[in-house]
């Protein structure tokens, strides 16, 4: 396999996550805009349809112990988000711009919770 026949394509995705790396303030947790086909889903999904195809899955740790805590129900609230496409948009000093999307997860802990990310 010759490496540099895909090199652009590292390069791109490479590119955007240095942006958003850049852009991310400490415990967020940033998405990129982008349109996929998953299996067993009819249509493309967006960043908003491949997370909720996630927490499908994993809706099957229900139970599982982490410490001394059963995990209970993993919730997500977004921001920068509109018709499952990202909308936040971050520019570079070459005047690239890039969409993105911030994500914040509530995971139910015993009788607490856990929360991971930040609103844009």
């Amino acid at each position: 396999m010759n490496p540099t026949l895909y090199s652009y394509i590292v390069g791109d995705v490479t590119i955007a996550l240095a942006r958003m790396l850049e852009t991310a303030e400490a415990g967020q947790i940033l998405m990129g805009d982008f349109v996929t086909d998953l299996p067993n889903r009819p249509d493309p999904v967006g960043p908003v349809g491949l997370l909720d195809a996630v927490l499908e899955e994993v809706a099957g740790f229900s139970g599982l112990q982490v410490g001394d805590c059963p995990v209970g129900t993993i919730t997500s609230r977004w921001s920068g988000v509109s018709a499952d496409r990202a909308h936040h948009q971050i520019v570079d000093k070459h005047g690239l711009g890039w969409n993105i999307a911030s994500v914040e997860l509530d995971v139910s802990l015993g009788d607490g919770s856990l929360s991971l990310g930040r609103p844009l």
